[in-house]
């Protein structure tokens, strides 16, 4: 999920459709869930979820997200990231 989504990020910065709003994807496929874990999407959103911070603090920073879709919103700082992308 976090290659994916940093590729479509530095994609998007480098396009032609660099003007457009841009939507970080930060959930994972009920796919990817039922194949590899063995639970709740709950109980296995919050790694992912604990890791978006780190991600747009790092590997992410510097390229627009103008829309953040994740899987649980309980486990995800939100805000505390919304306030990153936007110093």
């Amino acid at each position: 999920m976090e290659k994916d989504q940093l590729e479509k990020m530095i994609a998007h910065a480098e396009g032609k459709h660099s003007e457009e709003m841009f939507l970080l994807s930060w959930t994972l496929t009920f796919q990817d869930w039922t194949n590899i874990f063995d639970g709740s999407l709950e109980g296995i959103s919050k790694p992912a979820s604990a890791r978006l911070g780190q991600f747009l603090a790092g590997e992410g920073h510097g390229y627009p997200v103008n829309i953040l879709y994740v899987d649980f919103l309980p486990n995800v700082r939100v805000t505390d990231c919304a306030i990153l992308l936007n110093r």
